[in-house]
């Protein structure tokens, strides 16, 4: 089932880093290294934003073009690592 609305896990702790952002789970003592655009991905995923609008959300937020398709596969890896989870249906 694909996340309509990501919000990051309550768990995570997100670090600013030179070049993007460091991810900690402690509940999984798991590490996820961001580059700058993964980071920005994750700093969206408030709860509030639609997976379908991110395209555009990261582009305003980066002030660049929107790149259909780019937040996509972002998201799922997001979702697989546990980071983020769907407002709708949160996880256990």
């Amino acid at each position: 089932m694909a996340i309509t609305t990501p919000v990051m896990h309550e768990s995570i702790e997100l670090h600013e880093v030179e070049d993007g952002a460091v991810a900690y789970n402690p509940a999984t003592d798991q590490v996820h290294f961001l580059n700058y655009t993964a980071r920005c991905v994750l700093l969206l995923c408030d709860g509030h934003r639609r997976a379908s609008a991110m395209d555009v959300d990261l582009a305003d937020m980066c002030g660049a073009e929107p790149v259909d398709g780019l937040t996509a596969p972002i998201l799922e890896q997001f979702a697989a690592a546990g980071l983020i989870e769907d407002v709708k249906s949160p996880a256990p």
